[in-house]
């Protein structure tokens, strides 16, 4: 009986072993794989039986195989990756707006309202000269055109936004859907005792890739279970997944929806926040900035030069025409008959003392007490310091990522090393039990025999 015993703990030896030894090599094999999370063997002892009036063990077995997993570093890494993406995003996007406005160069607005103002300075010493009423337009035109150009580009940035924003909200979706499937067949396999560490691994990398496009909570149930939730939506767990939808609201405002329209998402981090919040916030803000020069201009030069006379005498004419979209064009009459420009106070020949005026009007503090430049020069100041802003957010934040992904690999990382170590270990000891069960066979040939 003590015989078959030792033979029956030195083959379960032999089995415990060889599947320690396989979860080793599979740690071995996914060394480079950045969504693993090593795997170790949690080894106890067999249930002992009672003979003979002594408990006598019954050997080793693989009580579980678990991921070695520090759940306080996963989610600050899900949080702070929901900050990164959304920096990040803001950086991209303002830089892209910052590259349209085009400053400190000779085309930017800046500049190009200097040459305007420039024009009729000259034109005042000059009234009746063709060649300087032509400088005139010419500059104005550029100031026009380089508005409309500024306004497409910052149309286009919103339309992209616009549809960034709705391919994003299709991924979330899909995540979650997926993420929904693999919670039931996580619970499947706890549910009747089984470890589904790939499944899971396979969970949390989803879930990582949802914490880029929208800040997220997650919870875990005694099955492992993730529950997700969005700003304050739940949006997955094992039964179902919510689906959800971009819209505008009645301010044109970039929202998150759930598709059935019961509940509006507060967005408060990641790419689909940085969307929302450049579409919606900083790109009005720079709009209505630049209108108020724009409008400021436009009421000054037309209020000066229709109070002036042209050439043959005309008064009353605007300047600049304010079409029904906003935008401004120079006066078409004028663009055709140079000679209609007002340079006059009084109509007598030779005077630009209205040409001085119009000049004059760049020095003016027409903008919340400031002049054109100044106001212009506080948008784009405004501009490039979001720019730096999100810029030091976005390297800050990846500094800390990196940190806790230092963390993350020398807590849950495979270290070829240490694996080596315990292929080692495991490898003794299987040998040993193999000895045993060659040295119980040769007992029980020579128990054989002795019959």
């Amino acid at each position: 009986m003590s015989i078959s015993r030792s033979l029956n703990i030195a083959s379960s030896a032999l089995g415990t072993y060889q599947k320690a030894m396989d979860v080793t090599s599979n740690n071995i094999a996914n060394s480079s794989n950045s969504d693993y999370t090593r795997q170790t063997v949690n080894l106890s002892s067999s249930t002992s039986t009672f003979a003979e009036g002594i408990f006598w063990g019954s050997g080793v077995q693989v009580d579980s195989v678990t991921r070695i997993k520090d759940q306080f570093v996963e989610k600050q890494l899900i949080s702070y990756n929901a900050q990164y993406a959304s920096y990040n995003e803001q950086y991209e996007l303002l830089s892209e707006i910052e590259q349209y406005f085009s400053e400190p160069t000779d085309l930017g607005l800046s500049s190009l309202m200097d040459d305007f103002f420039s024009a009729w300075s000259e034109l005042a010493v000059s009234p009746n000269s063709s060649s300087l009423r032509n400088q005139v337009i010419y500059s104005a035109q550029n100031v026009v055109n380089q508005l409309a150009s500024l306004n497409d580009n910052l149309n286009t940035v919103k339309n992209d936004i616009v549809n960034d924003f709705e391919s994003n909200v299709d991924t979330v979706n899909n995540l979650l859907s997926d993420i929904q499937e693999l919670n039931q067949k996580i619970f499947a396999s706890k549910s009747v005792g089984g470890e589904p560490n790939e499944l899971l691994d396979q969970r949390d990398a989803l879930i990582m890739e949802l914490s880029e496009l929208t800040d997220i909570n997650v919870t875990y149930d005694d099955y492992e279970v993730a529950t997700v939730s969005i700003g304050g939506v739940l949006a997955a767990d094992k039964v179902s997944s919510v689906k959800f939808e971009a819209t505008q609201d009645l301010e044109g405002n970039l929202s998150l929806v759930t598709a059935d329209g019961g509940a509006k998402v507060t967005l408060t981090g990641g790419k689909l926040y940085a969307q929302y919040d450049v579409y919606s916030n900083t790109i009005p803000e720079y709009e209505a900035q630049l209108q108020s020069v724009v409008d400021a201009m436009v009421a000054e030069v037309n209020s000066v030069h229709s109070s002036g006379y042209s050439l043959d005498g005309t008064t009353g004419t605007d300047f600049f025409v304010v079409n029904a979209d906003g935008s401004i064009e120079v006066n078409e009459d004028i663009i055709n008959d140079p000679n209609l420009i007002a340079a006059s106070l009084d109509g007598t020949e030779g005077n630009g003392d209205i040409a001085n005026s119009i000049a004059e009007i760049a020095n003016g503090k027409i903008v919340d007490n400031q002049t054109l430049a100044e106001a212009y020069s506080s948008l784009i100041s405004d501009l490039a310091n979001d720019v730096e802003t999100a810029q030091e957010r976005t390297d800050s934040t990846s500094l800390i990522i990196e940190q806790l992904q230092e963390e993350k690999s020398s807590y849950s990382g495979v270290s070829i090393d240490e694996e080596m170590v315990n292929i080692i270990t495991y490898q003794s000891a299987y040998q040993a039990a193999a000895k045993v069960v060659s040295i119980v066979d040769e007992m029980l040939d020579t128990l054989i025999n002795m019959v």
